[in-house]
C-alpha cells in the first residue's frame, strides 16, 4: 500500500480489513508519502511502516518499492480508500492457483485499443473498463488491472519499479511491463458492490489520482506516453 497524510482519516478502516482477512495476511507493506508521522494504525507485528518526504514522493509507485521487498510468495496490492470483503486474499490466492500461477489477477480491469492513442479524450473514449464495484459475470482477460485490487506470485514476476519513470499511474507501468513479457492479466468474477470504497471529503477526492488526471495536462500527456510504450496491445486472451 502507499498513502499520504490525506488519507489518514481512512486508511485505519483500510488496514483492519485487511489484518481481518480469513486467509492470513504474512505482512502488511505501506508505503507513506510525504510524511514522517505515522497515521493511526491498530497495533500488528505484521505491519511495517516505510516513510518519505516530500522531496522523495513516491506517488503509487511507492507500493511496488514496497512489494520489491517480498522474497517469495503471493503479493497483493491494495489501495488506502477501499474495504476489503473478509474473504478477499482467500478469493485472490484461490485465482491465482487455477490459474497456475501463470496470471496477474484483480478485480478492476480495462482493455485499451490496439492502436496507439493521440489524445486524452480518445484514450478515454475507446477503453473499456470493468469497475471494481461492478459485477463481472466471468474472468476476463484485459490489458491494465487497477493496482489497487490486484496480485501476482513473486515466481510470475516482480516489477521494476525503479523502471517506473512517471508517479500516479502505476497501473500503466505494471500493464506495460506485464503486456512486454507476455504476461496475462485477468479481471476476476465478482458480484455487485463486493468490494466497497470508502466515502471520501471534497478535499480528499479533489486529490486522487483520476480526479487529478481529468484535469492535468502534462499528466494526461504522460499516460499516453506510457501506454504507447507498447506499439500493439495484443488482444487479451484467456488462458
Amino acid at each position: 500500500m502507499a498513502t499520504h497524510p490525506a488519507r489518514f482519516s481512512m486508511i485505519g478502516k483500510v488496514v483492519q480489513s485487511l489484518l481481518q482477512q480469513t486467509a492470513q495476511i504474512h505482512q502488511l507493506l505501506i508505503h507513506i508519502n510525504n510524511s514522517a508521522v505515522p497515521p493511526t494504525l491498530p497495533y500488528d507485528s505484521r505491519i511495517k511502516v516505510h516513510y518519505s518526504s516530500a522531496s522523495h514522493d513516491l506517488t503509487d509507485i511507492g507500493k511496488f518499492k514496497m512489494a520489491a521487498t517480498v522474497e517469495s510468495g503471493v503479493v497483493a496490492t491494495v489501495d488506502d480508500d477501499i474495504i476489503y470483503p473478509k474473504n478477499y486474499i482467500q478469493r485472490l490466492t484461490g485465482a491465482i492457483l487455477s490459474y497456475e500461477g501463470r496470471a496477474v489477477v484483480g478485480y478492476h480491469g480495462a482493455i485499451l485499443p490496439r492502436e496507439s492513442i493521440q489524445s486524452w479524450s480518445e484514450y478515454l473514449r475507446k477503453r473499456s473498463v470493468y469497475w471494481f464495484r461492478d459485477g463481472l459475470k466471468e474472468d476476463q482477460a484485459v490489458h491494465v488491472l487497477g493496482t489497487g485490487t490486484m496480485a501476482y506470485h513473486t515466481d510470475l514476476i516482480n516489477f521494476d519499479w525503479k523502471s517506473f519513470d512517471y508517479g500516479r499511474m502505476a497501473d500503466l507501468h505494471v500493464a506495460v511491463e506485464a503486456q512486454k513479457k507476455g504476461i496475462p492479466m485477468i479481471a476476476l468474477s465478482r458480484p455487485d458492490d463486493w468490494i466497497k470504497s470508502i466515502a471520501q471529503t471534497k478535499k480528499v477526492y479533489r486529490q486522487s489520482i483520476w480526479r487529478t488526471a481529468q484535469k492535468d495536462s502534462t499528466l494526461q500527456k504522460q499516460m499516453i506516453e506510457v501506454v504507447n510504450r507498447v506499439n500493439q496491445w495484443e488482444e487479451p486472451d484467456q488462458i
